[in-house]
């Protein structure tokens, strides 16, 4: 499982697919932060156990694809409710209901950002999503670089990212890699917005690093 390709492949899909639950916590609460944590169940017939993006529920299949752990007021209260799903079939394939049927999301995210002709995998020959991407910045920038501009900047709205917590205690764990590295891309950030708005000269890979570490250092990543 070293190899990320690897977590799309036929033998490991077919050995998710044996579990009725699957936890799906995300390393970063961010509304635009979805990952294949989330896709993999849904995709083999799994229940995620989710806890991640605010905005999950505008992205799912139907409303009662996932278990929430937002919606419950402690771990008890939610490994209740899995002891209760698991013991009763009914309520437990009433969650794969999208299986079987219709999306019924009743949100139009899923049905236009989803759709099979845009995503897919290697094995189906369809673009990868990470691929996609990356050809859709291509021809957005060819687009742009014939004069073609509609310009547009991200902001907090499109990718807020607060500093990562313990889905336990609610705080900041220090002995967390995450937090690192969001207080690393912060200053990452920092610089290259001040190079970009500064009109500063471009620099090489190893003096910006450089930078960042300096401004990691004297706490100037604000």
């Amino acid at each position: 499982m070293s190899n990320p390709e690897s977590m799309a492949s036929e033998e490991f899909l077919h050995f998710s697919a044996q579990y009725k639950f699957t936890i799906a916590f995300e390393n970063a609460v961010c509304d635009d932060y979805i990952t294949e944590k989330l896709w993999r169940p849904l995709t083999v017939g799994s229940v995620p156990i989710y806890m991640g993006s605010p905005s999950v529920q505008d992205w799912l299949p139907s409303l009662n694809s996932a278990i929430l752990a937002v919606d419950f007021l402690s771990p008890k209260q939610l490994a209740a409710h899995i002891s209760d799903l698991n013991s009763n079939d009914e309520k437990y394939l009433s969650y794969l209901s999208h299986k079987e049927s219709m999306i019924s999301t009743g949100t139009t995210k899923f049905n236009t950002k989803m759709k099979p002709d845009l995503w897919g995998s290697l094995q189906d020959n369809r673009y990868h999503f990470i691929d996609k991407f990356e050809c859709e910045m291509c021809i957005r920038a060819s687009h742009n670089s014939k004069g073609n501009l509609n310009m547009k900047v991200a902001t907090q709205k499109e990718y807020f990212c607060p500093k990562p917590i313990s889905s336990l205690t609610g705080q900041e764990d220090s002995s967390n890699p995450w937090l690192h590295l969001w207080e690393y891309s912060k200053c990452e950030a920092s610089l290259l917005a001040e190079i970009i708005h500064g009109g500063h000269q471009l620099v090489n890979q190893t003096v910006f690093y450089h930078e960042v570490l300096v401004k990691m250092r004297d706490h100037g990543c604000s």
